[in-house]
């Protein structure tokens, strides 16, 4: 695996989990038992975090009543979940559509197509979130590694 930029040459999130090892010898039960035993670490992960996760959230009310936008940047997976918590804020909070923007490196089309050369392009990311983030808008960066 190459490094991108930062010179990151074996991010976290492309590491084997010792855990899953031989997760495909396994029969199928076995499969599904280890995936569940693996997502149970999401909400013990979170918790560990509320704090900062509730400064977050006041923050971005905040901008929002005074009339900002949110503005997600991500790519690949952590990009396609940027994507789809902007669709979901709408409707379940009655978010004007053009209160919360999600930016995919690669654009839309890499929702199902990859892109990875579009992931590792800082100047592109750049110049995105130059003329779209305004003074008052709030910019959040997901990346499952934690260092993109």
């Amino acid at each position: 695996m190459t490094g991108g930029p930062d010179g990151l040459t074996n991010p976290p999130t492309e590491e084997r989990n010792r855990q899953t090892a031989t997760i495909d010898q396994l029969p199928t039960l076995e499969i599904l038992d280890l995936i569940n035993a693996e997502d149970v670490k999401v909400p013990l992960a979170v918790g560990k975090v509320l704090p900062q996760l509730a400064q977050a959230v006041d923050l971005v009310v905040a901008t929002l009543e005074a009339g900002h936008r949110l503005h997600y940047f991500g790519a690949g997976t952590s990009g396609r979940l940027a994507v789809l918590d902007a669709a979901e804020l709408r409707p379940t909070f009655g978010i004007d559509s053009d209160c919360v923007v999600a930016h995919l490196a690669g654009g839309m089309d890499a929702l199902t197509n990859p892109s990875e050369a579009a992931e590792d392009d800082e100047a592109a990311g750049a110049a995105t979130a130059s003329t779209t983030v305004h003074q008052g808008d709030v910019a959040v960066g997901l990346s499952a590694s934690g260092t993109t």
